[in-house]
């Protein structure tokens, strides 16, 4: 051989980034450990190889032929895909017909996939417009092998007028605007709503009424007097103060209740011996008597410790209640103490005073920074304004994130404060904050704030020298770190405005959350551990309440894999979702046990009694319960559309399939709305969800059996078929399954039903408790949102309510059902709202809950 050596061409193994950077790369796939540590997981890639051939004076590039040897290329056969796995329900194998063809499509896919690999060097650049309008042609190949090219836009549909604010993408909100069988009872009402005339300007549901103009007009007038002030006006501040603490002993049951309960491990916020020291300056010892309520105050500083004082006794007072009622009987001296002296929420109102007194401060001080996060940390539990989206959280993370770095918490104590006795609590403090910044990521699907390059803060260190309960505490640091680790670059992936994933690489990213899921505990294993000791007991709050974040965030992926696909008209893969949703609230419809009346309750299924105190719970519970009950009502419209659709002509095996279907999703949307009517006087969400889920079903989605023809349907439900008929074109996978397909799903359902509290209602007792629910407890909360707003109340009203969250402490001994005016309810009578009036003429589809305050009373 004559001319120049041959130099061998080896395929480049390392990623693009690590190569332009010249660092090593450990080559995991599909994305690099160091690619990771920089927190450039989006860029990672790999290039396929390729060969240069020289012949004469020309360069071609070819693909690897079968004579040489193939480098190693990760095979997704390998690692079973989400459709992959065999659905099981409680080792209960559901039959697949359908779902079997979708493995042949994978294999097909996977060897196109490995071929692809080879024959390309590099990705093309996305032609995707973040508009979503892309032609669908120019990002998939011919034929269903080739979904895994396709874009899944978790951002579709969120922004569908403009000016409308975006939800995150992750909450129970955004189900109203991408599926369209929840979208059309926005739209439907929304264009032909009733305008209720208000004759009477101070009927109660004006209250209700205002309570969301206030938050949502920002045309209104300004107010003469500030809303915060009237609160405690007539009122001096010290004396306002004087009179939450004048029972000394309570004040200090309260302390002591709070740090030696699950309070403190939820809320490491505090040290036990710095804040009683603080507190014994300004309060009379506890051994004083109960009338001494002299107040020590010798400069503003310490009305930071005082809020914080303010805010521990709510919590402890809330604390001796089970899912809003009291301990059942027998409870300790001190627990009934407490239960006779209620700290109502009025103290919050002080707490945000005696922050807003120090707001003019230029310096950051770490116990301000503490009653801020307190503050903030109330929003995730506060039975009177929890919405299972905290959306107060998010806006107020800004200013958090600025006073944690101004106190030096984004530098580890070893570096800022190498002389301060605890750097355990300063850890905490700051990776309380960044869970704050992880639950907006994660449950809400806003961006994070908190740039990991800006902070060197250990995670709290495990010392085996510690108290076992400050271990633990640490402990759960460590285990909630390890599920964010899990969850951030799925969560990074599906988030990405400029470049949308693809499904190929969400469902890469979805093995490390979905392997996660399958190990929790489920609920009957956790309830059998030991509940013996708080630390027992926090130990089962953690595993519940992360076991609902993780679901919830799941539930949400596979929901919108689930609508991807009935756009896509995959029946096969639509199917699949809709089993593995099925199959997570399964999981979660358990939890509906701890939401019982009282006298129904289980022993088996009480929240105090497994995780110590309710209220740190149960918003975990409302907030997935609250999803199923979406995603049923959802399945429940579909039920009904298809139904009306055919008509008289349906085949009757299918239709004695879809009115099984229909009568098991009826019944457990029904649970969910009589669990939620059962704590609605505590509270607000689910006193809404109940008020206006109850309405949506029985005037919509009441479960009508046999054929529908067209003149069985009543003005309502033919005006919701006729909107979502102008919509089908965007989701009707659920009109192409099989009678075997519609068999799996029933089979689902029945093993859901499993989990429901008895037998199936009458048709009776469901109408007649569904229209109560409607107005269930309104009165307790009209009386409450006229003493907010300050307004004047009907001859004869209360106008001195003191509200604090619990009926039992109202002087409302039942629950009579109020109407407006007390007229019976009418036929229903649509008519235009003209626009001046319409607060939702810029806001189509923004929450169902707002659109139906204005229209519950008059169908």
């Amino acid at each position: 051989m004559n001319g120049a050596p041959v130099k061998r061409q080896r395929p480049n193994k390392s990623c693009t980034i690590c190569r332009e950077k010249k660092t090593k790369c450990d080559r995991e796939k599909p994305i690099c450990g160091t690619c990771k540590k920089r927190n450039q997981s989006g860029l990672c890639r790999y290039e396929g190889p390729e060969w240069t051939i020289k012949v004469g004076d020309q360069n071609f590039v070819t693909p690897v032929q079968s004579s040489v040897k193939k480098p190693r290329v990760k095979k997704h056969t390998q690692e079973q895909l989400p459709y992959q796995r065999q659905f099981q329900v409680n080792n209960v194998r559901i039959p697949q017909t359908r779902t079997e063809s979708v493995k042949s499509d994978d294999a097909k896919y996977t060897n196109r996939l490995r071929v692809e690999s080879l024959l390309s060097p590099s990705a093309p650049p996305s032609t995707y417009s973040a508009s979503g309008n892309s032609d669908r042609a120019a990002h998939s190949m011919d034929g269903d092998d080739a979904d895994g090219d396709d874009i899944l836009d978790f951002y579709k549909d969120n922004y569908v007028d403009p000016g409308v604010f975006a939800d995150g993408t992750l909450t129970w909100v955004t189900l109203l605007k991408k599926d369209i069988y929840s979208r059309a009872l926005v739209i439907c009402f929304n264009k032909n709503a009733i305008l209720k005339k208000i004759k009477n300007s101070q009927m109660d549901d004006h209250y209700f009424t205002n309570k969301f103009m206030a938050e949502d007009d920002t045309d209104s007038a300004v107010p003469e007097c500030p809303a915060k002030t009237s609160e405690i006006a007539g009122k001096n501040f010290i004396e306002s103060l004087r009179d939450e603490l004048k029972d000394n002993k309570l004040t200090w049951l309260l302390i002591e209740k709070f740090f030696e309960s699950e309070l403190y491990c939820n809320l490491p916020i505090l040290d036990k011996e710095d804040f009683t020291e603080q507190i014994s300056r300004i309060i009379p010892p506890r051994d004083s008597k109960s009338g001494d309520n002299k107040l020590n105050i010798t400069g503003k500083f310490q009305l930071a410790a005082l809020g914080i004082l303010l805010m521990v006794m709510r919590f402890s007072s809330l604390s001796v209640y089970n899912a809003g009622k009291p301990l059942p009987q027998p409870i300790s001296p001190n627990d009934q103490y407490i239960v006779d002296h209620p700290v109502t929420k009025d103290v919050v109102t002080l707490a945000k005073a005696c922050l807003e007194e120090l707001s003019v401060l230029k310096q950051s001080h770490l116990v301000i920074f503490q009653l801020s996060l307190l503050l903030q940390h109330y929003n995730f539990f506060a039975p009177e304004d929890c919405d299972c989206i905290t959306a107060s959280t998010i806006t107020n993370m800004g200013p958090l994130l600025h006073h944690a770095i101004s106190s030096g918490l984004n530098r580890d104590p070893t570096v800022s404060r190498p002389k301060y006795p605890k750097p355990n609590l300063l850890r905490r403090l700051w990776y309380l904050l960044e869970y704050m910044d992880y639950y907006q990521l994660m449950l809400v699907g806003y961006a994070p704030i908190i740039n990991h390059s800006f902070h060197d803060t250990q995670i709290p260190i495990l010392d085996h020298n510690d108290s076992a309960l400050q271990y633990v505490i640490n402990e759960a640091f460590h285990d909630r770190r390890k599920i964010h680790e899990v969850c951030r670059p799925l969560l990074m992936l599906i988030l990405n405005v400029r470049e949308p994933p693809k499904i190929r690489d969400v469902l890469n990213q979805m093995k490390g959350l979905e392997e996660h899921v399958e190990k929790i505990p489920k609920y009957d294993e956790l309830l059998r551990m030991p509940s013996d000791t708080v630390i027992h007991r926090y130990n089962k709050l953690r595993i519940h309440n992360g076991t609902a974040d993780s679901c919830a965030l799941l539930f949400m992926i596979y929901y919108n894999f689930f609508l991807h696909y009935n756009d896509k008209r995959n029946s096969e893969k639509s199917l699949y979702y809709m089993l593995q949703l099925l199959r997570i609230s399964k999981y979660l419809y358990t939890s509906v046990h701890f939401l019982r009346k009282p006298d129904e309750q289980n022993e088996k299924f009480n929240l105090n009694k497994h995780f110590g105190i309710g209220i740190l719970a149960l918003p975990k519970i409302e907030l997935c319960l609250h999803k199923i009950s979406e995603f049923m009502i959802a399945l429940l419209g579909r039920i009904k559309v298809h139904k009306a659709l055919l008509g008289l002509n349906v085949d009757q095996q299918r239709l004695e399939l879809l009115d099984k279907i229909g009568r098991l999703t009826f019944k457990i949307c029904y649970f969910i709305v009589d669990a939620c009517a059962n704590i609605s006087d505590t509270y607000y969400h689910a006193w809404s969800i109940s008020k206006i889920q109850s309405f949506i079903i029985e005037k919509v989605f009441i479960n009508r059996e046999g054929r529908l023809g067209p003149h069985s349907l009543t003005q309502i439900e033919a005006h919701y078929v006729e909107v979502v008929e102008e919509l089908r074109s965007q989701d009707d996978g659920f009109f192409l399954y099989s009678t075997n397909d519609l068999k799996q799903i029933l089979n689902a359902l029945e093993l859901m039903d499993t989990e429901s509290l008895g037998q199936t209602p009458s048709p009776e007792r469901l109408l007649t408790d569904l229209n109560s629910y409607k107005s269930k407890n309104d009165q307790l909360w009209f009386d409450q949102m006229m003493f907010e707003n300050s307004f004047n109340v009907n001859e004869g009203g209360n106008n001195s309510t003191n509200f604090n969250g619990f009926s039992n402490n109202n002087g409302i001994g039942n629950n009579t059902p109020v109407t407006a005016n007390n007229v019976p309810m009418n036929e229903l009578d649509l008519q235009e709202i003209p626009d001046l009036w319409d607060p939702f003429r810029s806001n189509t589809i923004s929450d169902l809950e707002q659109m139906f305050h204005y229209t519950i009373n008059d169908y």
